[in-house]
């Protein structure tokens, strides 16, 4: 394990909304709207897991629709707000984001979006979101209540315009607006 992924473990990343640089987002659970598309929340674990580990998800985005759906996949800043689609981890305790996994600032920089992050999803299908969604941990044991809200807004202003391809601009334009939340999963955290 490298000293940094050590370091964002000791740390238990549970911070309000402007704390590590983050900018503030609206955190009210959104009206589902958008395309008929489902966000399917799974815990890969059934076991407690201890303070400060990142709970292990697999998150899936299925179109129930009966229409293709042009998405984006989250990367670098969707966290932050600084792209879309926005991801924020929401407790199902009183909807308050978790924000961050990492208290650690960031650098400003962004890696720039590729034409293979946006996607079609087709009537029936499914797709596997990456690891930019940031996966939260938690420092206090208990039980702990956690959705993901995923918003794609394709006129969102990108925190830095020049991380932006003008191809592939034209591809985030053309993308579907939506905003949905996930299914509720459990995460049991053990005392130490």
């Amino acid at each position: 394990m490298n000293a940094y992924l050590a370091l964002v473990l000791l740390i238990g990343p549970i911070v309000e909304a402007g704390l590590a640089g983050t900018d503030a987002v609206s955190l009210a659970r959104p009206a589902e709207s958008g395309p008929n598309v489902r966000l399917e929340l799974l815990l890969t674990s059934a076991e407690s897991l201890p303070p400060g580990a990142i709970a292990p998800f697999e998150i899936w985005l299925i179109n129930d629709g009966e229409s293709p759906v042009s998405l984006i996949e989250p990367g670098d800043g969707s966290a932050y707000g600084w792209r879309t689609p926005l991801v924020q981890w929401l407790s199902g305790r009183s909807d308050r984001e978790l924000g961050p996994p990492v208290l650690l600032p960031r650098c400003g920089n962004m890696n720039q979006l590729q034409a293979k992050e946006v996607f079609t999803l087709q009537p029936g299908e499914r797709r596997k979101l990456g690891d930019w969604t940031h996966a939260p941990s938690f420092a206090e044991a208990g039980e702990w209540n956690v959705r993901l809200r995923y918003r794609n807004d394709p006129q969102q202003t990108w925190r830095d315009e020049r991380d932006l391809d003008p191809a592939v601009a034209r591809l985030v334009r053309e993308s579907s607006a939506i905003d949905i939340v996930s299914n509720e999963v459990t995460v049991t955290v053990a005392a130490p």
